[in-house]
């Protein structure tokens, strides 16, 4: 009989010192959970705010060029509303810095490659806000190629009126170009774009 309760009290005490280790290893685990997450919210936090700024500097350029756009649209609607005849040479004057300005325009992705490259991006459970950081990265992409392909464009008319040869070229002989509806377009599309851009920066600042 003294076997068996001392048998039952050592199986009592066994199971009493594994309970106790299991407990001690659980709360290790979930404390070690918890520090973790609370790491990676800080490192998702600080690539986010990285990222921000970089979208806010890149937007910043985008406003510069958009305005060369908006300001070559509004000379675009004056030669099309207007006869040849009838064009004001004071108004001409006001836009004949276009006939050599090239809005030259390139993007900042380094905050963004880091985010990529760090593997965090899967742990944002917002979804919606990683694919608007992605659309606006694409946007700026975009709007790079566009800009590009509307410079290689008016430098191309140049070339072809010999305007670099003869170290300039006369501002009417532009007015075929500015006309022919692709300010227009571009102005819209880096406005677009540049709202989205907006969207996505004040999501971050949620």
């Amino acid at each position: 009989m003294n076997d068996s309760k001392t048998s039952i009290r050592a199986i009592g005490k066994y199971f009493r010192e594994l309970s106790i280790i299991i407990v001690g290893v659980a709360t290790t685990v979930i404390i070690g959970l918890w520090i973790s997450n609370r790491n990676n919210e800080k490192d998702i936090n600080l690539y986010l705010e990285n990222i921000k700024m970089e979208l806010q500097n890149n937007l910043n350029d985008v406003y510069m060029v958009k305005e060369y756009y908006d300001f070559a649209a509004r000379f675009s609607d004056y030669l099309s509303t207007n006869k040849l005849q009838n064009l004001h040479p004071d108004t001409l004057n006001q836009y004949a810095g276009l006939v050599k300005a090239l809005p030259f325009f390139t993007y900042r992705a380094s905050a963004f490659d880091m985010f990529k490259a760090s593997g965090m991006m899967r742990l944002i459970k917002d979804k919606n806000k990683v694919m608007s950081i992605w659309d606006s990265y694409d946007a700026l992409e975009y709007l790079k190629l566009t800009n590009d392909f509307y410079i290689q464009r008016k430098v191309a008319v140049i070339e072809n009126l010999n305007g670099f040869a003869k170290g300039g070229v006369k501002q009417d002989a532009l007015f075929g170009f500015f006309t022919n509806g692709m300010v227009e377009n571009w102005a819209i599309t880096f406005a677009r774009l540049s709202e989205h851009i907006e969207k996505t920066i004040a999501q971050l600042d949620k």
